[in-house]
């Protein structure tokens, strides 16, 4: 499991640079994470973060005017988001698609006609070949978005506040901002609507 505020940040106050407690995942080693804060991630450089998991969507047979929609929508929605913050778009392609092609072979009716049902048999056999084979990719798009405490200051640089402040004040700024971030992820949540995707924030052992 995480840790904590003071399991983590103790670390960063005695100077010492650890996992605070996250495991070896091959997510979180290559987003840098130091720790969690409940499902807030806590990164090697001090910056907060979350993470939300996508149901993506397929253009292929939409018509032009509808994928010009989409390409508005997501231009809004990335010009709209606070200049601190960072978004980071994760594609992670797998195999594993069974219970998909099960769901699609219950669809099928005893009153369709006996060819169609054949045909539907043939290509859940077929497809689950190429399942098997691993030449049938599942998509998981991820979303991470990153908030550096101090951003706004173009004077001092990210974190500089945790590392000079004495102790009794390090506690009350972390608080603050952590409050902060979670503002910034109700915000950024409700932008995420306007996409019309199904997304969920993602737990502390899914990173």
């Amino acid at each position: 499991g995480g840790v904590g505020w003071g399991g983590v940040w103790g670390g960063l106050w005695g100077g010492r640079v650890g996992r605070g407690g996250v495991g070896n995942n091959a997510l979180a080693d290559k987003i840098q994470i130091w720790g969690f804060d409940g499902d807030a991630i806590v990164f090697a450089d001090a910056s907060l973060g979350a993470g939300w998991s996508f149901s993506t969507l397929d253009s292929s047979c939409l018509e032009d005017e509808s994928i010009n929609q989409i390409k508005s929508s997501v231009v809004n929605f990335l010009n709209a988001l606070p200049t601190e913050l960072e978004i980071q778009f994760v594609q992670k392609i797998e195999g594993g698609n069974k219970r998909t092609l099960e769901e699609h072979k219950k669809l099928k009716s005893d009153m369709a006609h006996h060819f169609s049902m054949k045909l539907c048999d043939d290509r859940v056999s077929r497809l689950g070949i190429l399942d098997n084979k691993g030449e049938l990719p599942k998509q998981v798009l991820y979303v991470f978005i990153r908030y550096k405490p101090g951003a706004r200051s173009s004077t001092q640089k990210t974190g500089s506040k945790l590392f000079t402040k004495k102790l009794s004040e390090k506690s009350y700024w972390i608080s603050e901002e952590l409050r902060k971030f979670e503002r910034i992820v109700r915000d950024f949540e409700a932008s995420l609507q306007t996409l019309d995707l199904k997304a969920r924030r993602l737990k502390q052992a899914e990173i």
